[in-house]
């Protein structure tokens, strides 16, 4: 009997989803332009890349080039980028400079109080992007970033948006 339980328990474990695989809540944050943002008015319809970050991450100034990309190329195909500032309250200019620094034409929303990064990124380990699929599940983590990684998160990206 114990045999036949542990069995169950280890096959259970197999074939469970993946333990960062979640449904994502919603939130509503300023983007950077003054604008509110609710993440609900997406969910179910877009796949969503969303990525946090700061603007002194030297790691997250490697990636957001590629996420422009990503907005640029796949935008029509029914993808949503969004970037949210982790930096500290009162550091607006530095968000905007970024913005204008790589050309962000995706949203770009202030948790300068840190509510919904504390949500999705207790540990602060910038970048840390994630990809959302049109049924809200949170398919993909991607903590940190290195020259490359973006081939595999496209990979996965078209892979949700079926172009794969």
């Amino acid at each position: 009997m114990k045999k036949s339980l542990c069995l169950l328990s280890l096959l259970a474990m197999l074939y469970a989803a993946p333990a960062f695989a979640q449904q994502m809540g919603t939130f509503t944050l300023e983007t950077a332009d003054g604008d509110v943002f609710y993440i609900g008015d997406h969910l179910g319809d877009k796949v969503i890349l969303m990525t946090f970050f700061t603007t002194w991450c030297k790691p997250c100034m490697k990636e957001h080039p590629h996420l422009q990309d990503f907005w640029e190329d796949y935008e029509d195909d029914g993808l949503m980028v969004i970037a949210i500032s982790s930096d500290e309250p009162g550091s607006i200019s530095e968000v905007r400079a970024w913005i204008r620094r790589y050309k962000l034409t995706f949203p770009v929303l202030l948790d300068s109080d840190f509510a919904v990064t504390r949500q999705y990124d207790p540990d602060e380990s910038f970048p840390l992007t994630m990809l959302i699929g049109r049924d809200g599940v949170i398919h993909h983590i991607y903590q940190g970033y290195n020259a490359g990684d973006e081939a595999e998160m496209e990979d996965d990206l078209l892979e949700l948006l079926g172009l794969q």
